[in-house]
């Protein structure tokens, strides 16, 4: 009887531990399913953050260039540019440029040569140049000069050696006589010249970094449709072709195939958001086709690691393992205190059954001896009557 239970004792001792370990497990499963939900979400927050703010630098960036546009018009149109006032074109420049200064450092003219006439800010570098600077073979003026055309370059080499991107409009004479292209109305376009505003890349990343929300963690990046890096941190890259060894050496050979086959795609002139991850950290590389006058003429980037999804998964981390040690501890007390509970039972019925037996003996003692007094009376009772 007490072996059964014994028995019966230490399998609900068992009973107690694996629903302990069961709950241990349960809890922790749990603990890991929400972790993967709540950094699931926070990693669908960035990456829809980061699509956010590479449209509105997007949208940023045109109205910046556009506004440069709208100046260079002007500029072309006015009539110190078209009666060749020197002085009073330079001031105009100069005007200009402080209109637009967080961008452009400089707005200089070209004559139908390609020579530099003025420019704003003499205090600039391009003024270091004594005489005529030519200018003729840059694409800011060739192209200008023979389309007609506002020029958005790709360039970003200058005479200084200071990498720029340039923004460019033709100087034309409308008249009835001359040489050139007639317009639509059948005047005579002719060519005088060329307004050229320059960016300096750096300023330009400064401008869009600037731009960004300080709690929101990213770097920016501008790439045209053929794959030049107009701006990165690394300023080494600026010029190069993405797919040239010096960018490439920079690119692990773990994500090297999938990283370029983001950027390959960003220059189709979708937007989008994608992610890639590396040492088993995520990040998400946003980019947005920058259009000028309904062309896809750039493409910004921005690329976001996801820090605040890592560190809501370290504290989730943090709360799952606590929670499954306090389940476990509390399983473990609970056992213990089983045990011990078993273990006052056992004793306590072994000194149930001692003090029993030693009844029994006392039980039985007494009886040996009513036994003998019964026998003393009888003899008693007998010698009364023989008396």
């Amino acid at each position: 009887m007490q072996t059964t239970f014994w028995n019966q004792n230490i399998a609900l001792l068992f009973i107690i531990a694996a629903a302990g370990v069961t709950l241990a497990v349960v809890s922790y499963q749990y603990s890991s399913f929400t972790a993967a939900e709540i950094a699931k979400i926070a990693s669908q927050d960035v990456k829809s953050n980061a699509r956010i703010q590479a449209y509105d630098l997007s949208r940023i960036l045109f109205r910046s260039i556009d506004s440069i546009t709208a100046n260079l018009q002007i500029i072309t149109n006015s009539p110190p540019i078209q009666n060749n006032e020197t002085e009073s074109a330079q001031i105009l420049l100069t005007t200009a440029q402080d209109s637009t200064s967080t961008l452009t450092n400089a707005y200089y003219w070209l004559d139908k040569d390609g020579q530099v006439v003025t420019w704003s800010n003499r205090n600039d570098t391009i003024n270091q140049i004594d005489g005529k600077l030519d200018l003729s073979y840059r694409q800011y003026f060739v192209i200008p000069k023979e389309r007609h055309l506002p020029y958005h370059s790709s360039e970003v080499e200058s005479s200084d050696n200071v990498p720029r991107l340039y923004v460019s409009l033709p100087i034309l004479d409308n008249q009835k006589e001359g040489k050139g292209g007639a317009d639509n109305n059948g005047q005579v376009e002719t060519f005088k010249g060329v307004i050229v505003a320059a960016i300096n890349v750096s300023t330009l990343g400064k401008f869009l970094q600037n731009e960004i929300l300080p709690e929101f963690i990213s770097n920016v990046g501008l790439m045209d449709k053929n794959g030049i890096i107009l701006y990165a941190r690394n300023q080494s890259l600026i010029g190069k072709d993405y797919l040239g060894k010096e960018f490439q050496s920079l690119i692990p050979s773990e994500i090297k195939e999938q990283y370029n086959a983001i950027l390959g795609r960003s220059l189709q002139g979708k937007a989008n958001a994608e992610q890639i991850t590396f040492d088993g950290e995520m990040t998400t590389i946003s980019y947005q086709p920058v259009l000028i006058e309904g062309k896809h003429l750039w493409t910004l980037f921005i690329s976001s690691p996801h820090k605040l999804a890592s560190n809501v998964g370290d504290l989730i981390e943090q709360q799952k393992n606590f929670s499954t040690l306090m389940v476990i501890i509390i399983g473990a007390i609970a056992v213990g205190i089983a045990f011990l509970i078993l273990s006052w039972n056992r004793r306590l019925e072994t000194a149930v059954n001692s003090r029993t037996a030693e009844l029994k003996k006392v039980n039985l003692s007494l009886t040996e001896s009513n036994k003998l007094l019964a026998e003393a009376n009888e003899q008693l009772k007998v010698h009364d009557k023989m008396q």
